[in-house]
Order: C-alpha cells, then structure tokens, then sequence
C-alpha cells in the first residue's frame, strides 16, 4: 500500500519523465521501475495507484413529478371579507381599522401570507362588522 508520501513521490517522478534531459528521463524511469518492484506491483499499476479514482457513477435522473394540485382555496377568505368591509361598511370602521383593511387590501394577496396577529385582528374587524349589520337587518 503506497502512502501520501509514495504517491507523491510517484507524481513527481512521471512528471520527470517529459523532461528535455534523457538522463533525467533515465533515472524517473529507473526509480519509478525500481518502486514497482518493491511494492511488488507493475509500472501501469504503480502509475495507477498515483490516479484519482473514478469519481462514483451517479444514478439516472428521476423524471419529474408534475407539482401536487394547489389546495382549492375556500369560497369566503379573510382578505376577501375585508374587501366587503371596505366598499360597504367602512362608515362601521376606526380610522385605524380603515387603515389597516385598506393595508391588508394592498398588501396581500391570500390569507395564509397574513401573520396571526395579522389574521387575528383582521377578523376581528369582520366579526364587529358582521354584529352592526346583523343588528341594522335584524
């Protein structure tokens, strides 16, 4: 078994082997052959073991899958609500309350990219909305 510093011997010495001097040629050749032999392996296999190893084969590649189905959004959604509120109770609404449904409006686009206080307080709005119109028809 070659260790790092044999390998690196071993790299160095084919290296000399494309030098311009033969007598430097010789004397790779003649190390390199004399190597081999005491680890008792062959030049191709001694040149070989200098030789990075194959890197693995990788496996084929999946095909791909096509994206699961989006969820089917429900038929009433927070932010829709609060589009309610703004064009028909927005007289029922703090300032605060305006501003923050108008904000939400602006802003987002589907109830899950609300945060929970977001989402706690948007429905609080609605609940409070829903109360005065219950009462005014009810």
């Amino acid at each position: 078994m070659l260790t790092q510093t044999d390998r690196a011997r071993v790299k160095k010495l084919l290296g000399m082997l494309g030098s311009d001097f033969a007598g430097e040629r010789d004397n790779a050749a003649s190390l390199l052959n004399a190597m081999a032999k005491r680890f008792k392996m062959t030049l191709p296999e001694l040149c070989g073991a200098e030789a990075r190893p194959a890197p693995p084969q990788q496996p084929p590649p999946q095909p791909k899958q096509p994206p699961p189905p989006k969820p089917q959004k429900a038929e009433f959604s927070v932010i829709g609500d609060l589009g309610f509120v703004l064009r028909e109770c927005s007289q029922a609404l703090s300032q605060w309350e305006l501003n923050f449904c108008e904000s939400i409006q602006a802003r987002y686009q589907d109830d899950d990219d609300l945060s929970e206080k977001q989402m706690a307080k948007a429905k609080a709005i609605i609940v409070k909305v829903a109360g005065i119109m219950s009462r005014r028809t009810g």
